[in-house]
């Protein structure tokens, strides 16, 4: 048979089984077999990263959302201080104004 016959043919012959070279068509069905096992355990790990990442960022997240929290709590607390401290110095200085006024008026 022609290699035009052969190419026109899609059913292989039983002479063209013969003439593969069986060495080669076992690399290449090894090479593919472990290249298609290796893409698989890489999407796993992939997948796995990807899994543990998404955690990681959770993580974060639920950090910064406590650590705001916190943060709000202790500015309203300096602000309470503040509050009282102004409290503190407006009631100082109208006893001292008041002071100052009754030492001069006797």
């Amino acid at each position: 048979m022609s290699v035009v016959e052969q190419a026109s043919n899609p059913v292989p012959s039983a002479n063209g089984l013969k003439q593969l070279n069986w060495p080669t068509v076992a690399l290449i069905l090894l090479t593919g077999g472990g290249n298609w096992l290796a893409t698989n355990r890489a999407e796993h790990t992939n997948t796995l990263e990807m899994e543990r990442a998404r955690n990681e960022v959770h993580q974060i997240h639920a950090s910064l959302d406590d650590f705001e929290k916190y943060m709000k709590v202790s500015f309203d607390n300096q602000n309470k201080i503040l509050e009282g401290q102004t409290h503190l110095l407006q009631v100082q200085n109208s006893i001292l104004s008041e002071l100052r006024g009754g030492s001069r008026h006797p």
